[in-house]
């Protein structure tokens, strides 16, 4: 049987060196460090964490692109330049490097890395998984982007490494992004306030119009499903969720959390984690 003392020295060693503890479905990675690669930028970077290497993504926060090679770069950064409220796109490229070298001063000690292992969007060759990633100084690094107007409140969410739900993170971010925003820092100091509103009205109307154009079977939507008011082909587009499956999540509505879903039948950990990147709940309804 083995002593207090050697348990005891068994839980230092496994924090000192990284070994992954399950907290709910997370599992919790301490002293991860960034390993450097030409891939890493504000919200995306590879990080060894134990005896694993991890390219994540964080989740609730988008950093502004660092290059343009393909189509759907360019789109992003359009995108994300109507968000911000910029006149010049081009400028996006630049203020996402900012972001970049950000994200490597504030990992240059070693960190904490929650993630599920959950893939997250980006082609089938990509490898990165979603992530929260907490600072040798106790902070949380997604929120530390948008504090200093590196980032903004965008992207995949799910319940955190605090235990704190989707709207409650979604709410915190949101407040944060409002004090950068009127304090001008990072890339808000570069925002165009008399165009901002019409900038972001044109992205909405274009994507309105792609989302029109591409198959409902195929397309990558601009915003992630609300499971509470879907229709059966919409869920049915889903990777992962069939007609059978789309039935019973409609049956079991309304979801109070995307995590909810667990308890429609053929959903287990394993395809719920699949499935949601494109899902969301905005607000229960009773139909």
């Amino acid at each position: 049987m083995r002593t207090n003392r050697q348990i005891l020295f068994s839980v230092i060693v496994g924090w000192i060196v990284g070994v992954a503890v399950q907290a709910n479905d997370l599992r919790t990675y301490r002293n991860a460090t960034l390993v450097e690669s030409g891939a890493n930028d504000g919200d995306s970077f590879i990080v060894q964490a134990g005896d694993q290497t991890l390219h994540l993504r964080l989740y609730f926060v988008d950093s502004p692109e660092t290059h343009s090679f393909r189509d759907y770069d360019a789109r992003r950064i359009q995108e994300q330049a109507r968000y911000f409220g910029l006149d010049d796109p081009q400028r996006v490229i630049w203020l996402g490097r900012q972001a970049a070298d950000f994200t490597k001063v504030m990992l240059s000690r070693p960190f904490t890395v929650h993630t599920a292992h959950a893939k997250a969007l980006g082609g089938r060759s990509s490898n990165r998984i979603y992530g929260f990633v907490v600072t040798s100084t106790g902070r949380d690094l997604g929120e530390l982007l948008v504090e200093n107007g590196l980032a903004r409140s965008f992207g995949v969410k799910r319940t955190d490494y605090r235990g704190d739900p989707i709207a409650e993170v979604e709410a915190r971010l949101s407040d944060i992004e409002a004090g950068a925003m009127l304090s001008r820092r990072g890339i808000w100091q570069e925002s165009n306030p008399e165009k901002l509103a019409e900038y972001r009205a044109q992205q909405r109307a274009e994507a309105r119009a792609l989302n029109q154009l591409m198959s409902a079977t195929t397309r990558l939507r601009a915003e992630p499903l609300d499971i509470n008011r879907a229709s059966p082909s919409e869920l049915n587009s889903i990777p992962g969720i069939g007609p059978v499956t789309a039935s019973r999540i409609i049956k079991a509505r309304p979801f109070t959390s995307v995590d909810d879903l667990r308890t429609v039948q053929g959903i287990g950990d394993a395809t719920l984690e699949k499935i949601r990147p494109f899902i969301r709940i905005a607000s229960p309804t009773n139909g």
